[in-house]
């Protein structure tokens, strides 16, 4: 996964390429398809308040550090909620060391750290890299 924290998204590939067959004629051909992901934007400190506290829908946030292993697995699975859910939930991921003050203020003590943000409030918190069904779950209670 590259970055840009200059724009403030996280770029992403889909996932890798899946292959299939597809028959023309007597001639077998393999196509490969890729799935297209809007990606989750990255918040800092100073846009937090406003883009998260301050924000008119729900908003899911990825507590997450460059160099956790379950951070990196979990990624993906961030990436198709935000498509999924775009329009409906905003997405945005923060890198812990980047903005340790926000971390601190919302007591995140390990990492990934997944919180949901209604009017400005702290609605429900996820320590861990789960599944996506659980973060389903987490948005529809």
């Amino acid at each position: 996964m590259d970055g840009c924290l200059r724009y403030g998204y996280t770029l992403r590939a889909g996932a890798l390429p899946r292959a299939r067959a597809v028959i023309i004629g007597k001639k077998k051909e393999t196509v490969l398809e890729r799935r297209v992901f809007i990606m989750s934007q990255i918040v800092a400190s100073a846009d937090f308040d406003t883009k998260v506290l301050g924000a008119d829908k729900p908003v899911l946030v990825d507590f997450f550090a460059t160099w956790c292993g379950p951070c990196k697995r979990l990624a993906p699975v961030i990436d198709e909620l935000s498509s999924e859910l775009a329009g409906k939930v905003d997405v945005y991921k923060l890198d812990i060391d980047q903005s340790p003050d926000i971390a601190a203020r919302f007591k995140v003590s390990s990492v990934p750290t997944i919180m949901l943000f209604e009017g400005g409030q702290m609605k429900a918190k996820t320590v861990g890299a789960v599944p996506k069904q659980q973060l389903m779950q987490m948005l529809q209670a």
